[in-house]
């Protein structure tokens, strides 16, 4: 009990896990920096282990947009677990921490869905294209959300669909770790349809730009052709190219 009540000076090295900043501004980069420093606590604050693993916060509050080279200090650094009540006594390594302070900035992104389907024997896939929600919100830096032009989703692939099939894929996070964004996943529905089958008899060649005053002829100059796919390809899209019946 007396060994638990005694104050120490006991020697840590921790991340900077938290920057306190202004409103509306974010880092454009993580502090990722391990700061070597002495912490005053009682024996029995120093056996809860637990600020340990939150590691220390850095006050920036009074810096704005743009490269800062921040002294550390016991004024200006502080453990992330206020409760343990334990309080850093000397910064003993780096002297300084540099910080990257940018605008926030708030946009919606469209998602990508990275998936791959194909049907089964005498099915199709019409498309892949409905995704809810088509447009997922993404907080960060100013300089880095506005080249954000699109988000992807994880890989999947999906073989022998004989029926509409709803998949959930989490979107990708950037590569930028100060970049939020919500919801973190998406729900992408593959439509999949009986496949048509349809003939055309007798369609002529016709050959295109052929040079002036040449007569091209082609042999055959009739085929016969038989397409299978989905209603929508097979009986509108060809169709209405074609100016089929």
């Amino acid at each position: 009990h007396v060994a638990t009540e005694k104050l120490y000076n006991y020697e840590v090295q921790l991340p900077i896990t938290k920057v306190d900043l202004k409103e509306n501004l974010v880092l454009s980069r993580l502090v990722t920096d391990t700061v070597m420093a002495t912490v005053a606590a009682t024996g029995k604050q120093l056996l809860r282990e637990q600020w340990l693993s939150r590691g220390m916060r850095l006050s920036a509050i009074s810096y704005g947009v743009g490269q800062h080279l921040v002294t550390l200090s016991p004024s200006n650094l502080f453990l992330a677990d206020n409760a343990a009540g334990i309080r850093i006594h000397e910064i003993l390594s780096p002297a300084t921490v540099t910080l990257d302070i940018d605008n926030q900035f708030v946009s919606r992104v469209k998602v990508v869905p990275a998936l791959e389907a194909t049907a089964d024997n005498g099915f199709a896939v019409t498309r892949l294209t409905e995704v809810s929600p088509e447009e997922i919100t993404v907080v960060g830096p100013r300089s880095s959300v506005k080249e954000l032009k699109s988000l992807s989703t994880e890989s999947r692939k999906l073989t022998g669909l004989r029926t509409d099939a709803i998949i959930k894929l989490a979107v990708v996070p950037p590569a930028e770790k100060t970049i939020r964004f919500a919801p973190d996943s998406v729900i992408v529905t593959v439509r999949v349809v009986p496949v048509k089958t349809r003939t055309y008899d007798n369609l002529p060649i016709v050959v295109f730009n052929s040079p002036p005053g040449s007569a091209v002829a082609t042999e055959p100059s009739f085929i016969t052709l038989d397409l299978a796919g989905s209603p929508e390809d097979i009986v509108q899209k060809f169709a209405d190219y074609f100016g089929f019946d």
